[in-house]
C-alpha cells in the first residue's frame, strides 16, 4: 500500500472529520463571517458533499430511466459506506488514492500544483459527485470524446492533465503514474450505476437561462463579492489559509487558476456560482451570479502558455479570456 494511504485508506470518515476540524480551527481564530462560512463548509464536508440532483429540467417530471439512473448514482449518504465496503487490496488502494487526490491535490500530487492552493474538489465539489459542479460520475462511459478546444478526441486521462495545466496552473501527471491511475480508478468507482454512454444527474456546471440576453455588471459584482464571497475567499481574492494549507481557495492571483481554465470564462463561472455558491446555501439570483463572475473572471491571474493553439478549427467561446 502507498505509504501516504496507510493511515487513511480504510476510514474515509476520519478524513472528512479531520477536514472539518481543520476548518473549525481556522474559524475559531477568524472573524464571525469566516466562522459562519467555515461552519457551512463543515456541514458540507460531513453531510452533503455529494447531494443527488433528481429534479427534472424545467419542472418536467423525471422519466423512469432518469429515476433508475439517479437511484444508482453515488450519493452523500452512500459514499463512505461504499468506499468502506470495497475489498482490501491494490484496487481499493488506487480508488482511495484517487479520492484523496481529488480533495487535497497539492498534498497527494506534490510538485504538480506549484501554488499549493487548488484541488480538484475546488471545482468538482464533493470529490466529483455534486450535480452542477462538473461531477465525475459517468465520465468513464463518455470518454474518449471530441473536444473543440483541442480539435481532437481526448481520453479521460488527457482531460485530467488539462485540468492540472489550466485549472490548477500546474504540471501534468504522467499517464502511467500511480496518481493518474488512482484518479481514473476513483472516477470509475463513482461512475458505477451510470449507464455507459450516459451522463449522471447535473452534468457540467448547469446553465443560466437567457444569459446571452443579460448584461454583466462587474462593479455590482464587486459589491456582491464583498458581501457574500469575501468571508471565505478573502477581500483580496487570495483564499483562507491555516498552517500553510488552504481551507478555501483563492479566486485570482498567482496561486489561482490560469486564463486557460474554463472557470476563467464568465459564462462557466456564472453557472458554477449560481448552482454552488455560497457553499452549502446557493441562493444568488441569475444576475447576481453573472455579475460576480464578471468581477472575478477578469481579476489578475496567471497566463496559459500555448493558449494560441486552442480552438484550431474555430468555435472559440466569446467569453474566452484570450
Amino acid at each position: 500500500m502507498d505509504h501516504r494511504l496507510r493511515s487513511r485508506s480504510c476510514a474515509i470518515g476520519r478524513g472528512s472529520r479531520a477536514r472539518a476540524r481543520f476548518a473549525l480551527s481556522v474559524a475559531s481564530r477568524a472573524p464571525r463571517r469566516v466562522l459562519v462560512c467555515a461552519c457551512v463548509w463543515i456541514v458540507t464536508a460531513l453531510v452533503a458533499p455529494l447531494a443527488l440532483a433528481v429534479a427534472a429540467e424545467a419542472g418536467a417530471p423525471p422519466s423512469a430511466a432518469t429515476n433508475r439512473q439517479a437511484a444508482a448514482t453515488l450519493t452523500a449518504q452512500t459514499l463512505e459506506a461504499r468506499l468502506a465496503a470495497l475489498p482490501a487490496g491494490p484496487d481499493k488502494d488506487a480508488v482511495m488514492l484517487g479520492y484523496h487526490l481529488s480533495v487535497d491535490t497539492p498534498h497527494y500530487a506534490p510538485g504538480h500544483v506549484p501554488g499549493g492552493a487548488i484541488s480538484c474538489a475546488s471545482c468538482h465539489i464533493g470529490a466529483g459527485t455534486t450535480p452542477h459542479a462538473s461531477p465525475w460520475y459517468g465520465m468513464t462511459g463518455v470518454t474518449p470524446a471530441y473536444t473543440a478546444r483541442s480539435a481532437t478526441v481526448e481520453s479521460l486521462a488527457q482531460r485530467v492533465d488539462n485540468c492540472f495545466r489550466r485549472s490548477e496552473n500546474g504540471t501534468p501527471l504522467a499517464l502511467d503514474s500511480a496518481e493518474m491511475n488512482g484518479l481514473l480508478a476513483y472516477m470509475t468507482f463513482v461512475s458505477q450505476g451510470v449507464p455507459s454512454g450516459a451522463f449522471g444527474p447535473g452534468r457540467g456546471m448547469g446553465k443560466i437561462a437567457n444569459i446571452a440576453k443579460m448584461t454583466p455588471d462587474p462593479a455590482r459584482g464587486n459589491a456582491i463579492y464583498g458581501e457574500r464571497c469575501a468571508s471565505c475567499h478573502g477581500a483580496d481574492g487570495q483564499g483562507v489559509q491555516s498552517g500553510g494549507r488552504y481551507v478555501f481557495p483563492p479566486l485570482w492571483g498567482e496561486a489561482s487558476f490560469n486564463i486557460g481554465a474554463s472557470m476563467a470564462r464568465i459564462g462557466t463561472a456564472a453557472a458554477f456560482i449560481k448552482h454552488n455558491m455560497p457553499l452549502g446555501n446557493p441562493n444568488l439570483s441569475d444576475q447576481d451570479a453573472l455579475d460576480v463572475a464578471a468581477y472575478v473572471a477578469h481579476q489578475p491571474r496567471p497566463d496559459f502558455p500555448g493558449k494560441e493553439n486552442d480552438w484550431p478549427k474555430g468555435g472559440k467561446p466569446v467569453d474566452a479570456r484570450y
